[in-house]
């Protein structure tokens, strides 16, 4: 692809523009076809498609930890006990304990969580 091209085409992403395919000269719309220049948008988060995922959420062994603290206390077994536990813990394990932690978020509060706001920030008339 024409390099100028996609230059222009970033250069939108920060300024918050929603670059539309007829915005484009006959000279870059000669170089992609409009299905293409979506998929483009696409792949480069200029536009989102209707599978297009965002994060809600992360998790940290600082989180934990600082969870931790405030339920048991800085002093606590528990605590120095958490503390020592996630010191072995790696990669995998987080991975393994974000995923569980996602599991369980979509079982009891996602889809009701994502009706009332997406109900109170973008339905009701404020």
């Amino acid at each position: 692809m024409d390099e100028l091209l996609m230059k222009r085409l970033l250069q939108y992403q920060y300024k918050d523009i929603n670059f539309e395919y007829d915005g484009l000269t006959d000279e870059e719309k000669a170089i992609m076809t409009e299905e293409q220049f979506n998929q483009l948008l696409i792949e480069h988060d200029l536009r989102e498609g209707e599978q297009t995922f965002f994060p809600i959420t992360s998790l940290s062994k600082s989180d934990i930890r600082g969870r931790m603290e405030e339920k048991f206390g800085a002093n606590s077994e528990e605590y120095k006990k958490t503390c020592k536990v996630l010191d072995q813990m790696g990669k995998l394990e987080m991975k393994h304990l974000a995923r569980k932690m996602a599991d369980d978020y979509c079982n009891q509060l996602y889809w009701s969580s994502l009706e009332i706001l997406f109900e109170q920030y973008y339905l009701d008339e404020n």
